[in-house]
């Protein structure tokens, strides 16, 4: 009896701490997220590496023949990979946004909670003021800096949202700052430090988040 009560206490314990981490922290985040998302960055950047072997990518940065260069579907290269980069973007949001909806929907939660709200909020102020930066960093030609400092507002902002959600987004954050830091060093392959970054780290965590859900 008194291994059979302790049992039942340690079960009761378990479950008020996991009631008390549902209230605090937004638990439904999917590992298919990572995932997909990972697999979406890798075809875009291999998009990008395209276009960076048929056109002369270098004139896109450095000087003025950039305006005089071939065009992608009527556009110039450089417009039709901030295109590319903001429908990358805008697809990642719609499926996170999906793969959520549906794992909540699944742990009958709710969505806007306040854990969800916090996490929204502590994630976008790094991710708008990155944005801002690297917006100057271009303006000012430093284009060598834009990568490495969206690997690290980024990798900012996982690990300030962190504490509203899984533990594994902190880790996920304190990679890309590693990564990025790394890429302030290693000028010139700002494509393929995304790649690994946004690609290949996304996917890694997501199969992680998979693996553990079950």
């Amino acid at each position: 009896m008194g291994m059979d009560n302790y049992s039942e206490q340690l079960q009761a314990l378990s479950d008020i701490r996991s009631m008390m981490e549902k209230s605090t922290k937004f638990v439904s985040l999917s590992g298919m997220t990572g995932i997909v998302i990972g697999l979406l960055a890798i075809c875009s950047a291999s998009i990008c590496f395209w276009v960076a072997r048929v056109y002369p990518f270098e004139n896109l940065y450095f000087h003025e023949k950039m305006y005089e260069i071939d065009t992608i579907w009527g556009m110039r290269p450089i417009l039709f990979i901030i295109l590319l980069a903001g429908a990358t973007v805008l697809s990642s949001l719609l499926i996170g946004g999906y793969y959520t909806w549906k794992k909540v929907k699944k742990n009958k939660l709710k969505l806007w909670s306040r854990s969800f709200q916090q996490m929204i909020i502590n994630i976008s102020i790094p991710l708008i003021v990155g944005g801002i930066f690297c917006i100057a960093l271009a303006l000012q030609g430093a284009w060598d800096f834009i990568a490495p400092a969206t690997l690290i507002f980024y990798g900012l902002s996982l690990i300030n949202g962190g504490k509203y959600t899984l533990q594994d987004v902190n880790s996920l954050g304190l990679a890309e700052i590693v990564l990025g830091c790394i890429a302030l060093f290693v000028r010139g392959y700002g494509l393929e430090f995304w790649t690994i970054g946004f690609g290949i780290f996304h996917i890694f965590y997501g199969a992680k988040i998979y693996i553990k859900q079950g």
